[in-house]
């Protein structure tokens, strides 16, 4: 949850699995929850060491905050539930885990065309304040900005369908089709339900990817046990024929 231990300690796990090929920084900010209440809390922006390739960037963004205990959002019924973790295993600690390996393997390609950024952004769930602090606070324009890709859980793909959801605001969803996969791609929601609402006034290709919302959103059975792993590996291995066509 925004503003907590339980944040920091996530924020440098993340940083450590990103320090070999990327430089990070902090972004602080403050916000007003529900209750009006002023808070705290962090964005992380890495930057890839690498200084091969064009001046262009290409955005990698995922969440990192979650409910906590006995948040607002959470869904459970009983009290006494909503008052216990809600871990976000898929929500949206799966589209982190996304963004961290897509991230490193973009970093090591020898023929990479554009800088690469990642951005961790913390209140998404309070009301998408990270993203909008981001974009307010730096210029778009200036960084020369090619791409942004968003990951909001993406560890629930289905056994039967397969069905990834894809909202860009350039391609359409057939155009994705294209690319090798065994998935269902199917069009998702409108690009500013995501953290991609703030970057909508540039003129950028935007591309949000999810498995979808299922019974264990906001409760606290969103759970590791839960994730599907090799369906992780499949959307890692078919982001990365996507990002090469695109960016």
């Amino acid at each position: 949850m925004s503003g907590t231990l339980g944040e920091q300690k996530a924020l440098s796990y993340i940083q450590s699995q990103v320090s070999v090929s990327y430089r990070t920084s902090c972004q602080r900010f403050k916000f007003r929850d529900q209750n009006e209440k002023k808070c705290h809390a962090v964005n992380l922006i890495c930057e890839n060491k690498s200084t091969i390739g064009s001046d262009s960037i290409i955005l990698f963004i995922a969440h990192y905050d979650h409910l906590g205990n006995g948040a607002y959002k959470s869904l459970e019924i009983l009290e006494s539930k909503r008052m216990k973790l809600h871990r976000g295993a898929d929500d949206n600690a799966s589209g982190v885990a996304m963004v961290i390996e897509l991230g490193n393997w973009y970093a090591n390609l020898s023929d990479a065309n554009y800088k690469l950024v990642l951005l961790f952004t913390s209140a998404h769930e309070v009301g998408l304040f990270g993203s909008e602090n981001f974009v307010k606070t730096v210029n778009l324009d200036s960084m020369k900005v090619k791409a942004v890709f968003n990951f909001d859980m993406v560890g629930r793909l289905d056994i039967s369908s397969k069905t990834l959801s894809i909202s860009d605001n350039k391609l359409e969803v057939k155009e994705y089709l294209a690319i090798p996969s065994n998935f269902q791609i199917a069009k998702g929601e409108n690009l500013y339900n995501s953290d991609l609402r703030y970057f909508m006034s540039f003129p950028i290709h935007l591309m949000s990817v999810t498995t979808g919302i299922h019974n264990d959103y906001h409760r606290i059975s969103d759970t590791p046990d839960k994730i599907n792993y090799p369906g992780m590996e499949e959307i890692f291995e078919f982001m990365k024929q996507v990002i090469l066509k695109l960016a």
